[in-house]
């Protein structure tokens, strides 16, 4: 017959689209019953599944395009390059191919689409991070499916999965307050949205802890240890120091980490550094860093499985979905302080 798609064989079964992915992916999460009616119904339409070459059959294409900034070069954030090592497997299983494309946002507002989007070859994209307004409304347009992973804000209407970095700023500087840490510092990803949840954890833990909130210790700064070096050189010409710094992601808290030690501090003995993510890179930088763990396997799972369920037409699954953040990873780069 005709290309099966996963609509059709959830009208057959009289389930949703993401049951039958669940049955055509072998997970946990559907009754024996309703997985045995998947698949007969499989049987009887003449698809058996291929345990080494497992696919989706969509509607228009399974292929499903990672878009990235060209300009901003998301491949050089450590992070998403381990969210993207992620999101490839999961790709795989779902039996959809991982395609690589570029967008640009050129001065002018214009915005420039790769062919693969152009022409409409692709079942969907996931965007690692929220793209600028004028790009999401020219995807919008093309009615492709889409995810934002990694996103700061859920908005309405934009399907997305994402992680609470006010309560990931929270559980650091509270940490920090534990062990008697009282003069803090803050140095940001310079990005309005996550600077906003990210200061609101992290005042609201002062506030908790009863520590007072210096304005003159707050520094923002681009997503780079270079960067982050220059901007901490400028928090540290400030009369009095903090003695712990909450950064909120590990590459700022390297650069941070860099200044400091050349600077003849000491970490964690003179000022302490705590920060979000667990890139790999954070467990072997001297001293390592403490900071609280983002679950990556559990974003490229969920911005994959909330994608297929669009990409099926018959979307079943919430618009968006909240990815807990994990436990502090407690290292070497904090101490307590009497």
């Amino acid at each position: 017959m005709s290309r099966l798609t996963i609509k059709y064989i959830a009208e057959l079964a009289g389930i949703s689209p993401s049951a039958v992915s669940i049955v055509l992916n072998d997970r946990p999460g559907v009754s024996a019953e309703t997985r045995e009616r998947v698949r007969a119904i499989l049987r009887e339409t003449g698809y058996v599944p291929n345990p080494n070459s497992r696919r989706l059959l969509f509607n228009k294409s399974d292929n499903i395009t990672i878009l990235l900034n060209r300009d901003m070069s998301d491949l050089g954030n450590q992070f998403y390059v381990e969210l993207n090592n992620l999101l490839v497997p999961e790709c795989d299983k779902a039996g959809a191919n991982p395609v690589y494309a570029f967008y640009r946002l050129h001065d002018s507002g214009d915005v420039e689409l790769p062919q693969i989007i152009t022409r409409r070859d692709t079942g969907g994209i996931i965007f690692l991070g929220a793209p600028p307004e004028p790009v999401q409304r020219r995807i919008i347009e093309t009615e492709i499916p889409f995810v934002i992973t990694d996103t700061h804000e859920p908005r309405p209407g934009i399907a997305s999965v994402y992680t609470d970095y006010s309560s990931a700023a929270y559980m650091a500087t509270k940490y920090l307050i534990s062990l008697g840490h009282r003069n803090i510092g803050y140095l940001g990803y310079d990005s309005p949205l996550y600077m906003r949840n990210t200061l609101r954890g992290f005042k609201g833990a002062l506030q908790d802890g009863g520590c007072e909130y210096h304005p003159e210790w707050v520094h923002s700064s681009p997503n780079s240890d270079k960067l982050s070096y220059e901007t901490t050189r400028r928090m540290m010409k400030a009369p009095r120091l903090p003695s712990a710094i909450f950064c909120t992601g590990d590459f700022i808290a390297i650069g941070c980490l860099q200044y400091i030690l050349q600077d003849g501090l000491r970490v964690p003995e003179d000022i302490s550094l705590i920060s979000i993510d667990d890139i790999i890179l954070s467990r072997y930088v001297t001293p390592r860093l403490t900071t609280v763990k983002i679950d990556r396997q559990e974003l490229a799972r969920q911005s994959i499985a909330l994608l297929v369920d669009r990409m099926s037409g018959v979307p079943s699954l919430p618009e968006h979905i909240e990815v807990p953040c994990g436990e502090i990873e407690v290292r070497q780069s904090v101490c307590a302080h009497i």
